[in-house]
């Protein structure tokens, strides 16, 4: 493992890269990691769409086969992750959750492999820890503090329990009929 001092916090920080020799040293029941991350929007790639990534804890149990080159990283993922609102681009606080099981390889390996490819002596996890986290983005995200959802000519964005409402809302005796004939409609096919 690399280990940097950071003068602007004044304490130590640790890379999550590690070299092939720091593998080989690993013990054959593998060793535990556990670290707190954080990125910047300046770390995060721009098409992940997350502005930060605060409070991560990292557990890990990472073992390196010597035969076949490969380091087994057993992943577990909590933090919490901001991202911008559908609608208004204000940040929204979200909490994800995650494990994976990650094997790279220290030699070329085929196309179809699960194994990632480690290019050189050095392995850096962050582009597949921020993989893993980008998995947990949901789709849509909207701020809780949103009140009045936008709407056009023709169109609204509803709330959950708006639609829930209008959708259990009693429907017009005179459209009833409409209903009825739509059944009747669907039967026949």
């Amino acid at each position: 493992m690399v280990y940097l001092y950071n003068k602007s916090v004044d304490e130590k920080v640790i890379f999550m890269k590690w070299a092939k020799r720091d593998c080989q040293r690993l013990p054959l029941e593998g060793e535990e990691i556990q670290l707190s991350l954080n990125f910047t929007q300046e770390e995060i790639p721009t098409y992940m769409n997350i502005r930060r990534i605060d409070d991560c804890l990292l557990k890990a149990k990472l073992s390196y086969d010597e035969h076949s080159n490969l380091l087994i990283a057993d992943i577990n993922l909590k933090g919490k992750m901001i991202v911008p609102c559908s609608i208004s681009f204000v940040d929204v606080p979200i909490s994800f959750k995650t494990k994976s099981k990650l094997v790279y390889s220290f030699k070329p390996v085929e196309d179809d492999s699960d194994c990632i490819e480690v290019n050189g002596e050095v392995l850096d996890f962050d582009p597949d820890i921020l993989g893993l986290i980008w998995l947990e983005v949901p789709p849509v995200i909207i701020s809780p503090t949103i009140k009045n959802l936008p709407s056009g000519d023709g169109w609204e964005v509803l709330s959950e329990e708006e639609f829930r409402r209008r959708r259990d809302q009693k429907i017009d005796p005179r459209l009833s009929k409409i209903l009825e004939y739509k059944a009747q409609d669907d039967e026949e096919v």
